[in-house]
């Protein structure tokens, strides 16, 4: 799963398992931090679990940029 996060001119791509309750507490304004942890990324014993796995912070393109609502959410439940 991924949720791509959009703050100012920053794409924020966080990947892991199960992260419905996270994309909520971020609706929500209730998530204080998170951390990757990779160890998770192939533990069944940890399936009913929310992790991140990865987080990636990248600059967004120049024809993205500029464009209006920076508050922009993304939810991607079929990992792209």
């Amino acid at each position: 799963e991924l949720i791509k996060i959009r703050i100012g001119e920053c794409l924020v791509l966080l990947r892991g398992h199960n992260l419905g309750p996270l994309f909520a507490s971020i609706g929500e304004r209730t998530l204080q931090y998170v951390r990757a942890s990779p160890d998770l990324r192939d533990e069944r014993e940890r399936e009913a679990d929310t992790y991140v796995w990865d987080i990636r912070f990248a600059k967004l393109p120049p024809k993205y940029a500029g464009l209006l609502n920076p508050g922009q959410i993304e939810f991607s439940l079929d990992g792209s």
